[in-house]
C-alpha cells in the first residue's frame, strides 16, 4: 500500500468533510473491517472531537442508561457501532432540537441503517448517510485516475490515455482480484493466511451483524445461502431455486438474502428502470460485497491458477472479474460528487449492459464488463441498444475488458482497458 504509516487516505474523506459541513449528523455505514472507525477517529482528531466506541460494553451500558448526557457534549460527538444502542438516535433528535447545527455528530456502523429494528427514522431529514466500502486500488496504488468523472465529461480523452501503454496482464488481475479491498487482507499473505482471514471475517460477520438485526430461527442456513449465492455472484437472484437448494420458504429466503445485504456481506444491484419496457428485466443481481471474499468462498484464491486460461478455476474468473469491476466503480462513485450506480440494464431480447451511471443533468454513462483481452463486435450489442433507447442522455458506452489499450468504436462507444480505473501512467 502507498501509505507508509499503514493508513491509506481515503478518496471519500473530502465528500465526508462536506457532508459534515452541511448536515448535523453523517452516518458512516459499510462492511465491517473497511476502515470505518479509523477514519471515525481521523476525523475526531481533526476536529477535537469524543468518540465514543459502543464495541466497548462498558461505554455501551452508559450510553444505554443515560444517552443524553453522554451526547451532550461541547463540539463534535463521534458514535462507533452506534447501531448497537439504537436510543442513541432518539437521544440526538432530542439534543438538536429545531436546531440544524451542522457538523454535530458523526455516526459509523456496519448493519444498514433503514434495517435497524429500532428508532431508524428518528433522525429523518438530519442524517446524510455514506456508504464506506472496502479500499479501491487506485487508493491502494495512490492513483487518482478518476475515470467515471472524465467518462461524463470528456470520454474520448479519457480513452486516448489509454492507448500508449501496456495493459495488464490477466495474472495480474487475478492477483487484485483475490486479494480484494479488506486492508487486513491485504496485509496477509496469499494462501493460508488470508483465506483464514476471509473466513473470521465472514463467520463474525454473520455472527455479529447479521444475527443482530433480527432474530433468525434458521441461523445455519446464513452461511449456506452465503455459500450459494458465492458462485452467482454477479448473477441474477432466483429466489425460488435458491429457497429450493435451502429447503426453506420463498419468504423467508427472500429475507435472508436481504439480511446478507444489510450486513455488507452481498451487494443489491437493481435494475436501472429509467428506460423500462415490457421485455425489460425487473429482478435484482447479488454481487459478494468484495472479490477477495468471493474467491476465498468459491475456493479461487489461487492467483497462479486463477490466472491459467487453462486452469479449472478459470471458469470463476468472469463472474469474479465483474464483482471486482463492480465494486471499484462503486467505491468511485462514492468520492464523485453528482454521479449515481443506477443498476444494470438488459431486456428479454437479449440486450444487456452491467453498469448503468448518471448525473445529475439524467446523462448515462454505461459499461459492459467483459473477461478477454480482444473484443468481439457481439461484445458491444447491450451498449448499443441502451444508447439507441436512450438517444442524447447517452454520453458513453464503455466496454471494461483486459485488453492492452483502449480505442474508440464508434459513435459514443469505447473500449477499455480495466486497469484505466487505477494507472494513472
Amino acid at each position: 500500500m502507498n501509505s507508509t504509516s499503514g493508513i491509506v487516505p481515503r478518496r471519500v474523506e473530502p465528500v465526508i468533510e462536506q457532508a459534515m459541513g452541511r448536515n448535523p449528523v453523517v452516518l458512516l455505514e459499510g462492511p465491517r473491517a473497511v476502515g470505518k472507525s479509523t477514519l471515525l477517529h481521523v476525523i475526531a482528531d481533526q476536529r477535537n472531537g469524543r468518540v465514543l466506541d459502543l464495541d466497548s460494553e462498558v461505554v455501551r451500558e452508559a450510553v444505554r442508561q443515560d444517552p443524553e448526557l453522554e451526547l451532550d457534549q461541547t463540539g463534535l460527538v463521534c458514535v462507533d457501532e452506534y447501531q448497537k444502542a439504537p436510543e442513541t438516535l432518539q437521544a440526538m433528535k432530542f439534543l438538536l432540537g429545531g436546531a440544524e447545527t451542522p457538523g454535530r455528530f458523526l455516526l459509523a456502523g456496519s448493519t444498514r441503517h433503514a434495517a435497524l429494528p429500532t428508532g431508524s427514522q428518528a433522525l429523518t431529514g438530519r442524517l446524510n448517510r455514506r456508504i464506506i466500502w472496502p479500499l479501491a486500488q487506485s487508493e491502494i496504488d495512490g492513483t487518482a485516475p478518476d475515470i467515471l468523472a472524465g467518462l461524463f465529461q470528456e470520454p474520448a480523452a479519457v480513452v486516448d490515455a489509454s492507448r500508449h501503454r501496456d495493459g495488464s496482464s490477466r495474472h495480474e488481475y487475478a492477483a487484485r482480484l483475490v486479494r480484494g479491498g479488506f486492508p487486513i487482507a491485504l496485509r496477509r499473505e496469499e494462501g493460508e493466511a488470508r483465506d483464514e482471514w476471509f473466513d473470521d471475517y465472514v463467520a463474525l460477520t454473520l455472527d455479529r451483524d447479521a444475527r443482530e438485526l433480527r432474530k433468525v430461527r434458521h441461523a445455519a442456513m446464513l452461511p449456506t445461502l452465503l455459500g450459494l449465492l458465492a458462485p452467482r455472484t454477479a448473477q441474477v437472484v432466483n429466489i425460488a431455486r435458491l429457497a429450493s437448494e435451502l429447503g426453506l420458504p420463498q419468504p423467508t429466503t427472500r429475507e435472508y438474502t436481504m439480511l446478507l445485504a444489510n450486513a455488507f456481506l452481498i451487494r443489491i444491484i437493481r435494475p436501472w428502470n429509467k428506460v423500462m419496457t415490457p421485455r425489460t428485466f425487473t429482478k435484482p443481481k447479488a454481487f459478494i460485497v468484495d472479490s477477495g471474499v468471493a474467491a476465498s468462498l468459491l475456493g479461487a484464491s489461487d492467483t497462479s491458477a486463477l490466472g491459467d486460461p487453462q486452469s479449472p478455476l478459470s471458469s470463476q474468473f468472469g463472474h469474479l472479474l465483474e464483482t471486482f469491476v463492480m465494486g471499484e466503480v462503486a467505491k468511485e462513485v462514492a468520492w464523485t460528487p453528482g454521479l449515481t450506480l443506477g443498476g444494470y440494464w438488459r431486456t428479454y431480447d437479449g440486450a444487456e449492459v452491467d453498469i448503468v451511471l448518471q448525473n445529475r443533468r439524467h446523462q448515462v454513462v454505461a459499461i459492459e464488463v467483459k473477461a478477454g483481452r480482444r473484443s468481439q463486435p457481439a461484445d458491444f450489442a447491450g451498449l448499443k441498444a441502451l444508447r439507441e433507447a436512450t438517444g442524447e442522455q447517452f454520453l458513453a458506452g464503455v466496454l471494461l475488458n483486459t485488453a492492452a489499450h483502449g480505442r474508440p468504436v464508434e459513435d459514443r462507444i469505447y473500449e477499455l482497458p480495466i486497469d484505466a480505473l487505477w494507472r494513472a501512467d
